[in-house]
């Protein structure tokens, strides 16, 4: 459980443009494996950013309770699959860096399903990322920021670079690739299907 003082709750009355900050809740380098349900109630309805980063957290579901997130930054915890995120249609902002997470093509769809509005995803330091931090090519790495780019149409940043023009037009077309193969998959089990019964 953290200490009252550590939390860290900010909002400016306005930026220097005028505009009003967003309200922040820092529960960075807590320690935590959960969320004290005490300070999700708390804070629920006006957090827009919450940094979890530097924590042991493995299920996020607890995201669900806060209405107006828009950033929320869990670097550094033991998140190893994201099937427990939480619909987050609101979520432009999203760092994930230095988790558990392994493998895009199983990740990367769920979590496309639960922040559909992404507008910057950060996922470096992951198995599932590959680059020169964890020994991967700079084909690799081409080829997962194009399938990530394919999940993702508002995306405009994802990990250390913006998602190019080119970048987004090669994924629309890789997208549109695998939803061919998939469907000629899917005939083609069914198919193999309708052939066993008729035996």
């Amino acid at each position: 459980m953290c200490a009252a003082q550590a939390v860290s709750v900010s909002r400016p009355n306005s930026s220097p443009a005028g505009q009003q900050q967003k309200k922040q809740l820092s529960l960075a380098y807590e320690d935590l494996t959960v969320v004290p349900y005490s300070l999700i109630e708390k804070y629920t309805s006006d957090v827009e950013v919450l940094d979890l980063s530097h924590n042991q957290l493995k299920d996020v579901r607890f995201l669900s309770h806060f209405e107006c997130l828009h950033t929320v930054i869990l670097d550094h915890n033991r998140l190893d699959c994201l099937s427990a995120l939480p619909v987050l249609p609101r979520l432009r902002v999203l760092w994930l860096n230095f988790n558990r997470l392994l493998n895009a093509t199983l990740f990367v769809p769920g979590l496309a399903r639960s922040c559909p509005g992404l507008r910057v995803l950060c996922l470096m330091g992951n198995e599932l990322a590959p680059s020169y931090l964890n020994g991967g090519t700079t084909q690799q790495n081409a080829n997962y920021r194009l399938y990530v780019i394919s999940h993702f149409p508002e995306l405009v940043y994802l990990d250390d670079q913006p998602v190019r023009a080119d970048e987004r037009h090669r994924a629309h077309a890789v997208r549109s690739h695998i939803a061919e193969v998939l469907q000629e998959h899917d005939a083609l089990v069914a198919r193999n299907s309708l052939q066993g019964l008729r035996k």
